[in-house]
């Protein structure tokens, strides 16, 4: 075990404040007392040892608004909160949300395991895991086994304002370099970028358990595992990924399990689309690329703009609002979609906009492309109204099928592809 003892002062009274580097094979971040940080410079130094030290050396850091990175050949823990207060003020407040002082990464060879809280006070977190040998890892110090990153349910990540990104790399030019899953507990900031590029099949994005939630003005989910044969998911039909956003982007390149989204906070408007980040995104809104599920569910008005399209080429794209604004595409080619209200006891109308109901219009239906598409479901209180005619002209679906608690057709239907009108 390598003890640092000293204290390392790069903070600016003008002017930018430096950063600190930090980097044996394993870090464990604990309550020890006394022991303090000297810097060092790249992966391979020290990298056989394993080093533990108090969060208090790191704030100490951060907390003068100087930079702190903490890099490990093989995995970091961090056993205590870290808790910085940037005496310079709100680290996010210079050069504005993204791009604030006393920025905070972590930066792993294989895991990077959270089981204490995290506070920037505004400033960036990075963590990144699975790191690649062109990064500085050392091959022979990264251990066997799934790469992870890992918070402990009730755990907490805090940037304030500023960007928190938790991402998996794909591990290049290492022997070990297999992935797991990301599993996020509570995560605050200005934005959430969340991207597992892990190359093993069925690596996923899940929630700790659930009252987990991710909440951002904006938040990024990707699963990309390049040549891999998929198998995962974001989030899980049963346990779907819980956000408060106003804006949401999410993306799975290879066949999967699907994307399992809900917005569970009373009156939530989510835009899907229009998210500023990743640099270099070049998929927008919800899309399954080759195959999965999707279910976004808010309690509240999902959007739809510029930018917002939700697509899967086969399986199910649910979608539950206790009002809709659709004006992008929803896509299933192969597959089924279906428009169903989040609350149980709603009225729908299929009109021009109504309030107090989910209201669908002619226009917004003809968004949606589908062998199947459904409206209501049967374990609804409340009445579906077809108040606005409807035809084969409106409709980019095979069959038709109205369901609610009652179903009232009071203007004319022509499908030439069949309709199903069910009143339970």
């Amino acid at each position: 075990t390598l003890i640092y003892r000293g204290f390392v002062d790069v903070s600016a009274a003008s002017g930018k404040a430096g950063s600190v580097l930090f980097d044996p094979k394993d870090i464990t971040i604990a309550n020890l007392g006394t022991d303090t940080l000297l810097d060092k410079d790249e992966f391979a130094e020290s990298s056989g040892s394993s080093v533990t030290f108090d969060a208090a050396q790191i704030t100490a850091i951060t907390s003068t608004g100087a930079a702190v990175t903490l890099q490990a050949s093989n995995d970091i823990t961090v056993g205590e909160d870290i808790l910085t207060n940037n005496l310079l003020g709100t680290g996010g407040g210079a050069g504005g949300a993204f791009k604030g002082r006393g920025a905070l990464t972590l930066e792993a060879g294989r895991s990077v395991l959270l089981r204490a809280n995290i506070t920037t006070d505004d400033a960036p977190l990075k963590i990144l895991a699975n790191r690649t040998l062109l990064a500085g890892v050392v091959d022979n110090q990264r251990d066997p086994g799934a790469a992870v990153i890992d918070m402990r349910p009730g755990t907490t990540i805090n940037s304030g304002t500023a960007l928190t990104s938790l991402i998996i790399e794909n591990g290049a030019g290492l022997t070990n370099n297999t992935s797991g899953n990301i599993t996020i507990a509570n995560i605050i900031g200005g934005g959430a970028e969340i991207i597992n590029n892990g190359p093993t099949a069925r690596s996923s994005i899940l929630r700790a358990s659930s009252s987990s939630m991710i909440t951002a003005p904006e938040i990024f989910l990707e699963l990309d595992c390049g040549l891999c044969t998929g198998g995962g998911s974001i989030g899980t039909i049963a346990e779907p990924m819980r956000v408060t956003a106003s804006r949401l982007e999410s993306h799975i390149h290879e066949a999967a399990a699907g994307i399992f989204i809900e917005s569970p906070t009373p009156n939530q408007a989510l835009t899907i689309g229009g998210v500023s980040f990743p640099s270099g995104n070049n998929v927008e809104g919800v899309q399954a690329i080759t195959s999965g599920d999707i279910t976004i569910s808010v309690n509240g008005t999902l959007i739809t703009g510029t930018g917002g399209p939700i697509s899967s080429p086969s399986g199910t794209i649910m979608l539950q609002a206790d009002d809709m604004v659709l004006g992008s595409s929803v896509t299933a080619i192969d597959g089924t979609v279906v428009l169903e209200p989040y609350s149980t006891n709603r009225d729908i109308r299929i009109e021009s906009p109504s309030p107090n109901v989910l209201s669908l219009t002619p226009s917004e239906l003809k968004l949606i492309s589908a062998s199947t598409l459904k409206i209501g479901r049967t374990t609804n209180i409340g009445k579906l109204s077809v108040v606005d005619a409807l035809s084969s002209a409106d409709l980019n679906a095979g069959l038709l099928v109205l369901q609610h608690q009652k179903v009232h057709i009071d203007a004319p239907v022509d499908f030439a592809g069949g309709v199903q009108p069910a009143a339970l």
